[in-house]
């Protein structure tokens, strides 16, 4: 019988064959032919549609593609009391993580429900979509606490919608300014002429 080491290596269909061997109900093994699939569907979280083993933990090397309509990457939730913080990582060539995508699902494990990305090291930045909000924070150093940078909140707020934290808001370019709105609905632009005086312009 040939070594089948020496046989080419190839990616195999759901319906492709496997050769194995089924014993009978006399106890007798016979050698059988098996589907792909077949095997898959043995399998926790198996089934129909090219589904694949599932991974339970460990470490892969290399590459990851979803090749299929409509793909997709599922963090799943856990039981109430639970952490339903779930980590998509990224590591740099040393192993030390350099930025993240978190799902906050609730408050079960702290922080309201919302999606962060952010990048880590010195002068850590992160910006969160969470309920009806976008929150941008920034970090002086890696070890620094919190420092709110803007949020945009929603539109039903009894608050601005926009508020910029410890900082000015600047517009560069000569002539451009801020467009107000009055109560019979003209719209006003408001910019600086030479000397610092206001210039209002209806627009």
């Amino acid at each position: 019988m040939s070594n089948i080491s020496s046989f080419p290596t190839a990616i195999p269909d759901g319906d492709d064959l496997i050769l194995g061997s089924q014993t009978d109900v006399a106890g007798t093994p016979h050698t059988k032919n098996f589907t792909v699939q077949s095997i898959v569907d043995l399998a926790p979280g198996g089934g129909s549609g090219d589904s694949y083993l599932p991974l339970a933990g460990g470490t892969m090397s290399g590459n990851l593609r979803i090749a299929k309509t409509f793909p997709s990457l599922e963090l799943q939730d856990l039981p109430t009391g639970s952490s339903n913080s779930r980590f998509i990582k990224f590591l740099n060539s040393i192993g030390t993580e350099s930025g993240s995508i978190r799902h906050q699902f609730g408050p079960d494990g702290g922080g309201d429900p919302g999606i962060t990305i952010k990048t880590e090291g010195l002068g850590r930045t992160s910006f969160r979509v969470g309920q009806s909000m976008f929150e941008w924070k920034m970090y002086e150093s890696s070890a620094s606490a919190v420092e709110t940078a803007m949020i945009v909140a929603t539109k039903n707020s009894t608050v601005s919608r926009l508020t910029l934290y410890d900082g000015d808001i600047e517009i560069d370019e000569a002539g451009d300014g801020i467009i107000l709105k009055s109560p019979d609905g003209t719209k006003y632009k408001v910019t600086v002429a030479n000397g610092g005086s206001l210039v209002v312009t209806a627009v």
